[in-house]
């Protein structure tokens, strides 16, 4: 389940939903047929979501799906590795991918920068480091990855220097709930 501005996103039987409440009903707005097969370690495709893309990741790699328009989504690529360990990939948003991988379903899984800035080449690795552990989910939140290293706990992960400028970062916000507002503070 990942869940974007306008709407809930689920992935199952190789299926991804694009879904939204309406009239206190939960409706389809659109769906996608994405072959991806569970990593037979986690026993599922994952999926995360953000800046109008998904991303399912199988056993053999990420697919990409355009979720821009809730209503209409496209499905941009599959890509299928040699790897068959892949568990679970998160976009950073400059660009980069952040990705659970392992060659194979048994051996060591580590965790893999990937270039994603082109969403129809989204497996190009572009360095991978080791865990003590068996990487098996990740996360981002403010430049900071954290993994699930198995049998080895929560790992912390700080990929991306830091920011060092002195301009200041520009955010917009948008809001589409009726009564909903934003305070700056």
């Amino acid at each position: 389940v990942g869940l974007s501005e306008d709407a809930v996103y689920a992935f199952t039987n190789r299926q991804l939903y694009a879904l939204a409440l309406r009239d206190g009903e939960l409706v389809e707005l659109d769906s996608v047929r994405v072959r991806k097969t569970a990593n037979p370690i986690t026993g599922r495709v994952r999926l995360s979501v953000g800046g109008g893309l998904a991303t399912a990741v199988g056993r053999r790699g990420p697919a990409v799906i355009d979720i821009a328009d809730p209503t209409s989504l496209r499905l941009i690529t599959e890509a299928s590795t040699g790897a068959l360990g892949w568990k679970a990939m998160v976009h950073t948003g400059s660009g980069i991918g952040f990705a659970a991988v392992g060659a194979n379903a048994t051996g060591p899984h580590n965790v893999g920068l990937y270039d994603v800035s082109v969403p129809e080449n989204n497996n190009a690795l572009l360095t991978e480091f080791g865990t003590p552990g068996t990487a098996q989910a990740l996360t981002i939140f403010n430049g900071i990855g954290y993994i699930a290293d198995g049998e080895r706990g929560l790992q912390v992960f700080n990929f991306l220097a830091p920011d060092t400028g002195d301009e200041a970062p520009q955010v917009s916000l948008r809001v589409n709930a009726p009564g909903l507002q934003i305070a700056e503070g």
